[in-house]
């Protein structure tokens, strides 16, 4: 989109072409645009606000006016270790599966190919694993056709509501880059940023002397250690739980002033479940839904 003083017919919409405009991008709005971008409807949106999310212009860097939840909010440690930060290192286990894993998901999943869309300007493959207990999300994935790049995914509760969803809305391939193109856009970091610090080391795999009796079907141990964490003098156990599809990861600690307090909490797919036992904080979390977390959580015990 080209700004009203570089059109040359001085139009904001600068001539381009599209299948939708909706005006407003509130909640209704946004919502309308997602579905039809979702069917392939190339949609464009006109806001009358200020601008706070990204350059209009290439290249398309954050403005950083506000706050972005994933980044910069200020109780994202919720009641261990801070899931922004640590979790995600086993998210990536899928699909690099083993035997027993690929038969776990055939197990413990209804798998079907569904249609064809368009994400990201590109045409993608549709394709699901639908849960068949209540222990687990159900996923829908949308793979470039062409390169099989994943370029949207959602996470899916069992009323079937969205309960997280990520997606490109630009993608570019086999570019030349350069590394103008990867400079920030802004002069200087904003004064409002916050930096979120990642852990002081790598897992280092050990026997932990810690084990779960009652995992969910399907899920097995695919890591297991002690680590260093971000404001813990000391190393603390984790185990890390896989059904081939999603990772659970369990921190083990000894109860400090400074631990949080046990409970539950959410943010979007990520569940996070503490409990004290004897003397130790335990908190498992995981992209799955609460009661597995709990499950796994209240089952942690000496060997």
């Amino acid at each position: 989109m080209t700004s009203p003083t570089n059109s040359p017919t001085g139009n904001p919409m600068g001539g381009l072409d599209c299948d939708a405009v909706i005006v407003g991008s509130g909640p209704s709005g946004a919502t309308v645009a997602d579905l039809l971008t979702a069917h392939g409807w190339s949609v464009v949106v006109l806001e009358k606000g200020a601008n706070h999310l990204i350059e209009l212009e290439a290249p398309f860097g954050p403005l950083g006016h506000s706050a972005n939840d994933e980044l910069k909010s200020l109780h994202r440690h919720l009641l261990g270790p801070d899931p922004l930060v640590e979790p995600r290192t086993f998210r990536n286990v899928f699909p690099s599966l083993s035997a027993e894993q690929q038969r776990n998901l055939a197990a413990y999943y209804d798998f079907r190919v569904g249609e064809v869309e368009r994400v990201a300007g590109r045409t993608t493959q549709i394709v699901m694993f639908e849960p068949k207990d209540g222990l687990r999300y159900g996923h829908k994935f949308w793979s470039d056709a062409a390169t099989g790049l994943l370029l949207k995914a959602r996470l899916i509760n069992d009323r079937g509501e969205v309960v997280e969803q990520f997606a490109f809305t630009d993608v570019a391939i086999n570019v030349q880059l350069t590394r103008d193109m990867v400079k920030p856009s802004w002069p200087t970091t904003p004064p409002d940023w916050q930096v979120k610090e990642g852990s002081y080391g790598e897992v280092v795999p050990h026997e932990t002397g810690w084990s779960v009796s009652k995992l969910p079907g399907g899920f097995q141990k695919i890591m297991e250690g002690f680590r260093k964490l971000r404001g813990r003098p000391d190393p603390v156990a984790h185990l890390v739980f896989s059904d081939g599809l999603v990772a659970i990861s369990v921190f083990i600690e000894p109860v400090t002033p400074m631990s949080g307090n046990p409970g539950v909490s959410q943010q979007g797919g990520l569940n996070v479940f503490s409990t004290r036992s004897d003397d130790f904080l335990i908190t498992a979390l995981g992209e799955a839904p609460p009661a597995t977390v709990r499950q796994i959580a209240l089952s942690v015990a000496r060997r």
